[in-house]
């Protein structure tokens, strides 16, 4: 069996001191807790996000949200994209997953952009919440399963304003950038 580790966002990085001032003290709103989670990801790894969710896999991903009815030919499908254009990754897995909850909810193609923002958020949070648990904010486990769902739902809500026809990896790079700066910005 394999081991699994988790890397916590870097303490030492003054964005992401920032984010983390958002799980501890109850006076953050949730609101301004996901600006500053992407205003930490752009300042530590902006273009590499937004090249990241601009892969060709991303892209066929896309597509598939708007072509694919039965969850069953996510795996076969998604899979091949991957292996073809050998773009395996956190980002391509975090896509992945978007794309399942896309397909499984039934919901339309369009709502894949704010379903991979919503993984990436929910991982970013995931990845460094459970380190504040105990915290005046973070009390109870219960209080991070609300507060991975209400990031959630502000992520999906904010994505869902950017408007862009995407119909190359070009114009998804666009849109991946927009949305970006339209998290920074709210």
């Amino acid at each position: 069996m394999g081991t699994s580790t988790c890397h916590r966002s870097p303490s030492t990085s003054l964005p992401w001191r920032f984010a983390n001032v958002g799980y501890q003290n109850p006076g953050v709103t949730n609101d301004q807790l996901v600006r500053d989670i992407f205003i930490a990801v752009k300042a530590t790894n902006g273009e590499e996000y937004v090249n990241s969710y601009s892969l060709p896999s991303i892209y066929s991903f896309v597509k598939m949200a708007n072509t694919i009815k039965d969850p069953k030919d996510i795996e076969i499908n998604a899979d091949n994209e991957i292996v073809k254009n050998k773009d395996a990754s956190i980002y391509v897995d975090i896509a992945k997953r978007a794309l399942v909850k896309t397909i499984t909810k039934k919901e339309k193609g369009e709502n894949y952009i704010s379903n991979l923002f919503a993984e990436t958020a929910e991982y970013l949070v995931s990845r460094d919440v459970s380190g504040y648990l105990g915290s005046e904010k973070i009390k109870k486990v219960k209080d991070i399963i609300k507060l991975k769902q209400q990031v959630r739902n502000i992520v999906i809500k904010e994505s869902k304003k950017v408007k862009t026809k995407i119909k190359s990896e070009r114009d998804l790079r666009t849109h991946v950038h927009k949305i970006i700066n339209n998290l920074i910005k709210k």
